[in-house]
């Protein structure tokens, strides 16, 4: 089961890797934005997480 935090970072990953394969910087690379994408966003819902609890749960009940 996906929790809604990895299934945000999942979508923003699928969108930052068919971005950057549509500008023809072939899979290897498009693989590899994903995945930082992955990480990125996933470290800014920690944060936001800690800093504003109430906002975050909010923003994450879209998800579930």
């Amino acid at each position: 089961m996906m929790t809604p935090k990895i299934k945000f970072c999942a979508l923003a990953a699928v969108i930052v890797f068919a971005f950057v394969f549509i500008r023809n910087n072939g899979f290897v690379g498009s693989l590899i934005a994903a995945a930082i994408s992955f990480v990125f966003f996933y470290l800014i819902l920690i944060y936001a997480q800690k800093k504003n609890p109430k906002e975050y749960d909010e923003f994450m009940n879209k998800f579930k």
